[in-house]
């Protein structure tokens, strides 16, 4: 199982561009239509679906999955938004920005768990 920090700095990487990032949906390809994360076709993700992308495959990847997701729900409710991680992600109002900075945050906290383990 990989470190749940390097999987969430993957994650990030692929969202750093804002038009690769995607609501409502986990990933879908070029014309708009939703495949699964780890499809070739895949071009733009959720956060969910971008964790998704780089996780391990078998049963330590969706472990690794459940671990990042509850990481980056943590970092949202350090801050305002009352929710789980998917209702941010899909929230009208949450800007790329905001994602970014919940991924940060994430990041951040899980560097601090592995660092005193």
């Amino acid at each position: 199982m990989q470190k749940i920090s390097t999987l969430l700095k993957k994650a990030r990487r692929l969202l750093t561009n804002p038009k690769r990032w995607l609501k409502g949906a986990g990933a879908a390809d070029k014309s708009g239509t939703w495949v699964f994360p780890r499809s070739k076709k895949a071009e733009t993700f959720c956060a969910i679906g971008a964790v998704a992308r780089y996780a391990s495959k078998g049963w330590g990847g969706a472990t690794e999955i459940m671990v990042a997701e509850n990481a980056l729900a943590g970092a949202i409710r350090s801050k305002t938004f009352k929710g789980d991680l998917v209702s941010f992600n899909d929230a009208k109002r949450t800007s790329h920005k905001q994602l970014l900075g919940v991924f940060d945050r994430a990041i951040k906290a899980e560097l601090k768990k592995e660092a005193s383990k």
